[in-house]
């Protein structure tokens, strides 16, 4: 035999061997439950995922997945259950299970790799090269491992702490209280890093933007937008989002263009923040007082329609919607909306929930009272609107559907998170044999749901619909709509239904892992990547929803095909 090839299997022999003694300094039952949670952290979920996404996601499920099959092994050793395979018998099973893990590894990322793919053709996207295989193994366990060594330093940190606490209290106690100090200094340095670093450097950044505005973005010289000469509002006082806001959407040539009739030019207004510190306490009510002197001011409640919508967080208002809406009225309308933060939605959601909830219900209950002096037979319909963080906004105004019903005479709402109480409670009772994707409740006589963009989903296909009219627009693959902390640990019944036409077979829902995979899914949910009509983008649908929930007049289904893609042609949202 070749002296080469002696060394050569010498060497792998002495690596294998190095392999097997490094394996020893890890748990066994972790090893498998982290490697299950590897496997099915790489089954596909809403979004196509890249490497970095995939490699973040991987890396926590095998962590997670080590950390609860080493809690339960040390669970099982308390009470005495440690009986096992003979020593010899362990090392042949560990041989195998490192063996067979390098197998499931690299085969889940083959498969999981080829799941993507298929996901991406179905929306039209870029595939994933299969090169990233070995950066997403790489992230992950490299993520995996620098977790696991910080767990195991807390650990030493702990036992020496407990040693020297020992001296002075008996041993169980001083373990404890060890415990209980090590924790609360990693919390704390934790949360105090979060909140100095991450959360201070996020508002800087945010406030700074919403100091200016966006390229092209100058002060509107017509009285019915806010910020112009003739507003109640300064110009420099209404952010970044609401500038962009105010002097968007169509011309009155344009409408007049689209729709072949006479148009008026359309109503927008709003409020910012003024002081972009979030550290104080905004008086949402007086806001949105300002809003309704706005309304007073352009005389909006000669309108055909008054939309009421709750931002995002940073102060967007989506322009499809309102454009939407502006071109099928003919410009009849006045849309409203003020700012509650500067943050990013994500970062509303840390600083906390409350914030949209109030602002939404604020404005709205404005609005509502100023309209409701109106004469009964001599009132705009009155239409609270929102996306996402904003439809969840706006839909705190309302308890129920009857309280909804009877104070607004309609609704618009897509990409509605469902931690949203109403949308909840509303899915919830939907009619027997319905999917939680597509809900129908009470045979659509009032609340519908759209899951597709375009098409006659409002329409005919439930029969007719009194008034007032309640539209939702959701896609079966929007991350935003379908995570929340309770997905980690209970199976919604999505999972168990068919899939809806833009999510891919091989959905399934896995403890833990599946919560990762959707956070991850909501993060990337409404990015530029993703084309309308998929994830958080909602485009064309936005046609067929105001058209069903204000019925204007003079339109039918040729001129409303063309109208989607003027609509999606007009703007992207961003």
């Amino acid at each position: 035999m070749p002296r080469g090839d002696v060394k050569g299997r010498e060497a792998m022999k002495d690596l294998l061997g190095r392999i097997a003694r490094w394996s020893h300094r890890f748990s066994f039952s972790g090893l498998v439950l982290g490697i299950l949670a590897f496997a099915a952290s790489t089954t596909p979920s809403l979004i196509p995922r890249g490497w970095l996404y995939q490699g973040v996601i991987s890396g926590f499920s095998l962590i997670i997945g080590y950390a609860i099959g080493t809690s339960l092994r040390a669970i099982a050793a308390r009470f005495g259950l440690t009986a096992g395979p003979s020593p010899a018998h362990r090392v042949l099973i560990r041989r195998i299970l490192l063996g067979g893990g390098a197998v499931v590894v690299l085969a889940t990322l083959v498969t999981g790799t080829a799941s993507q793919r298929r996901l991406a053709t179905l929306w039209g996207l870029e595939q994933t090269p299969e090169a990233h295989l070995m950066s997403t193994a790489v992230l992950a366990l490299g993520l995996a491992l620098g977790l696991l060594f910080l767990g195991r330093a807390l650990r030493r940190a702990v036992v020496a702490l407990g040693r020297v606490l020992a001296r002075w209290l008996p041993k169980q106690a001083a373990g404890a209280l060890a415990f209980l100090a090590v924790t609360g200094l990693v919390v704390g340095t934790v949360s105090g890093i979060f909140e100095d670093v991450v959360l201070s450097s996020l508002t800087s950044t945010f406030t700074a933007r919403d100091s200016t505005s966006r390229d092209g973005v100058t002060e509107p010289t017509s009285s019915t937008r806010s910020g112009s000469p003739d507003s109640l509002q300064a110009w420099d006082t209404l952010g970044f989002e609401g500038r962009t806001f105010v002097t968007g959407g169509p011309t009155v040539e344009e409408i007049e263009a689209e729709t072949g009739r006479p148009a008026i030019e359309p109503i927008r207004v709003y409020a910012g923040l003024a002081s972009a510190d979030e550290s104080a306490e905004v008086d949402f009510d007086a806001l949105a007082a300002e809003v309704v002197a706005e309304l007073d001011r352009t005389n909006a409640w000669d309108r055909a329609v008054v939309a009421v919508g709750t931002t995002t967080g940073t102060g967007w208002v989506d322009p499809l919607s309102v454009t939407a809406l502006e071109c099928l009225q003919g410009g009849d309308t006045a849309s409203a909306a003020m700012q509650y933060s500067v943050s990013p939605s994500w970062g509303t959601l840390v600083l906390g929930i409350k914030k949209p909830a109030e602002a939404g219900t604020a404005l709205f209950e404005a609005v509502h009272a100023r309209w409701n002096e109106l004469p009964v037979d001599d009132r705009p319909q009155l239409v609270p609107f929102g996306v996402s963080l904003g439809s969840y906004g706006s839909q705190a105004a309302f308890n129920s559907l009857d309280s909804l019903t009877s104070r607004a005479t309609g609704a618009v709402w897509a990409g509605t998170p469902m931690f949203t109480p109403l949308w909840a409670d509303l899915t919830a009772s939907r009619d027997a044999g319905s999917p939680e994707i597509h809900p129908v409740l009470d045979g659509g006589e009032t609340v519908r749901w759209a899951t597709q963009n375009g098409g006659d989903q409002f329409l005919d296909s439930l029969g007719p619909a009194d008034l007032p009219r309640v539209a939702y627009l959701q896609h079966p693959s929007d991350g935003v709509v379908w995570w929340w902390w309770p997905t980690a640990w209970h199976r919604d019944e999505w999972f168990t239904e068919p899939h809806g036409q833009d999510v891919i077979a091989g959905v399934r829902w896995w403890p833990v892992v599946t919560g990762l995979q959707l956070l991850g899914d909501m993060f990337v949910a409404g990015s530029a990547d993703v084309p309308l009509g998929y994830g958080h983008n909602y485009g064309s649908g936005y046609v067929d929803s105001w058209y069903w929930v204000t019925q204007p007049d003079g339109w039918d289904e040729a001129s409303i095909e063309q109208l989607r893609q003027t609509v999606i042609s007009s703007v992207r949202p961003g």
